[in-house]
């Protein structure tokens, strides 16, 4: 039976109805002697538009080598998604065109984050903006690959993307030393509207150092305060004179004048190094739930229509047993 009356389903009749089939047909322009239609196996469609889309995922890239030191596209977390791997004989380290982060980076014996496997955790260099809030909104953010060159002793992969709600483009660079356990990330954002944007960029990441309980093995060293991953949910720390944006005074911990934070896990005897730019940094922000993040924000930024503002962080890995 097909079809049921009003009155039989008013009786709660339990119905299960059978998913019909589809069918896809090839239409072709006319010919004098036409080929009968035929159907199109739905698998072969499948394949098809999947080839297609992994196509214009994945850009044309040819590795950069130089010496021992070589840059490749990877896809290490088999998402779809590639990443471009710069292997050094001080480091490897991956960036996605996913959210443009740093997905695993492993240098001095440790590695000092990795997210393969993971839902944007235990990774770094996440982008977003304080100015205007787009909080959580750049994860799935796609970053197109402009170049990856090598110059002077460095391997320099060079992202971008729009984020259209804002009318913003970021561009995004990274310098990888071959010879230290180092990179630098230079960040360039561009008012792409017609009239004035206020912006505060804000970057935040997810250190491991290979701690088994974060919360527990890591601790924060910012000017003159030592924070153990279990202190308060979340605290935030000003830089010199400059005023908190966008938080109370509940959350303030006091002020600093270095534009530096030292993530450490002494169990590893390992440390990741953060260096800002002090012409732009506002405040650092850490954060304790399930996972633990360091976060930083800059001042608040006001570009002109077409107008473009730059700023930078290095970070660098040590391990003090490779010192002894």
């Amino acid at each position: 039976k097909a079809f049921w009356t009003i009155s039989e389903l008013r009786q709660k009749l339990l119905l299960k109805i059978p998913p019909m089939d589809v069918k896809f047909y090839i239409i072709k322009p006319y010919q004098d002697k036409p080929e009968i239609c035929k159907t199109q196996n739905n698998k072969i469609i499948h394949q098809e538009y999947a080839r297609e889309l992994q196509a214009g995922k994945t850009p044309t890239f040819k590795p950069v080598i130089s010496g021992n030191s070589k840059a490749v596209m990877t896809d290490i977390n088999s998402d779809g998604i590639p990443e471009i791997e710069v292997s050094t004989p001080a480091q490897k380290l991956s960036v996605s065109l996913k959210g443009g982060i740093v997905l695993d980076w492993q240098a001095a014996g440790i590695t000092g984050t990795t997210g393969v496997g993971k839902q944007n955790q235990d990774s770094m260099c996440w982008d977003y903006f304080w100015i205007p809030m787009t909080k959580y909104s750049s994860n799935d953010q796609p970053y197109k690959l402009e170049s990856v060159k090598y110059f002077n002793g460095k391997f320099l992969i060079n992202l971008k993307t729009d984020f259209k709600a804002n009318s913003l483009r970021l561009t995004k660079t990274f310098a990888v030393s071959i010879d230290k356990a180092a990179f630098t990330v230079k960040y360039t954002i561009t008012n792409t509207a017609n009239h004035p944007v206020s912006i505060s960029l804000w970057s935040h990441n997810f250190p491991t150092l290979e701690a088994k309980d974060k919360l527990h093995d890591l601790t924060f060293k910012i000017g003159k305060f030592t924070v153990s991953g279990k202190g308060k949910k979340e605290q935030v720390f000003t830089f010199r004179d400059n005023k908190a944006i966008k938080f109370g005074k509940k959350y303030i911990e006091g002020s600093f004048s270095k534009p530096e934070i030292i993530c450490s896990n002494k169990k590893k005897s390992s440390s990741i190094v953060v260096k800002l730019d002090a012409s732009a940094l506002n405040q650092i922000y850490l954060y304790r739930g399930k996972n633990l993040t360091f976060e930083w924000m800059t001042r608040k930024i006001k570009l002109n229509s077409q107008q473009s503002w730059s700023t930078w962080m290095q970070l660098s890995m040590l391990n003090e047993k490779l010192k002894k």
